[in-house]
């Protein structure tokens, strides 16, 4: 969210309460949200964010009330903006996240998408990259008929979606290897946790239980950055 004065966005005493009842046009864009989650398989329930064809093994209507939630509170800011900022929400491309693993289905999913886009696949630094471009009008284009920041499209093309949905419907134990990008998605999930790291042996006997030094206590660390916070607010450092 930013100003359009370029400060951030200031408090006074406290924030005050989000605007209800709800403004016009974020009433009818939560009942809108609402009858896209109320469909009756998953991709009618997740067409806000494109048809992916993992789409029909998500848990949909709990990741549908978060994002009508989320969506719901940037229209809510912006009301209360009155036009001295704006509140967009973003649509990320897939990514190997420890949040994503956890998704059903997802691995094939990303696997097949690396496989079919090879050296066009966005990792998550280029797409806060692209998003620090889109906020800073560096870069286009601009918010979807729904408000949203779509970091999706390299994704989203049509004939990327339709090579992977061919590939999803083809890939099986047998194939897999061919059809998927296993192995890129195994070392990019071993990359998270600190695994498979050039020169670390990890057949090396590594003591678990340090005490921790009796006498060092854990609120004295302090960042440097926290120090200058706490000096300038006269907190303690």
């Amino acid at each position: 969210m930013k100003r359009r004065d370029g400060g951030g966005v200031r408090g006074g005493s406290g924030p005050a309460p989000l605007p209800t009842p709800r403004a016009p046009a974020e009433a009818a864009g939560s009942a809108r949200h609402r009858q896209q989650c109320a469909g009756t398989s998953g991709e009618d329930r997740h067409r806000p964010v494109g048809r992916r064809p993992h789409r029909p093994h998500l848990p949909g209507r709990t990741i549908c009330a978060a994002k009508q939630d989320l969506e719901d509170t940037a229209r809510a800011i912006n009301t209360r903006l009155g036009g001295a900022g704006h509140a967009h929400t973003v649509v990320a491309g897939a990514a190997v996240t420890q949040a994503s693993t956890a998704i059903p289905s997802i691995a094939l999913y990303t696997s097949i998408l690396h496989r079919v886009l090879g050296d066009g696949w966005q990792g998550t630094v280029d797409q806060a990259a692209d998003l620090w471009g889109r906020l800073t009008g560096d870069a286009g284009p601009g918010p979807d008929d729904e408000d949203r920041i779509r970091l999706d499209g390299w994704e989203m093309k049509p004939d990327v979606q339709a090579a992977v949905r061919a590939a999803w419907d083809r890939v099986d134990a047998e194939t897999i290897a061919s059809g998927a990008d296993t192995g890129w998605f195994r070392d990019e999930v071993g990359r998270l946790y600190g695994w498979d790291v050039p020169g670390v042996d990890y057949g090396v006997a590594a003591e678990t239980t340090v005490p921790w030094p009796a006498d060092v206590r854990p609120t004295t660390f302090t960042s440097a950055a926290t120090a200058r916070v706490n000096a300038a607010s006269g907190g303690a450092a």
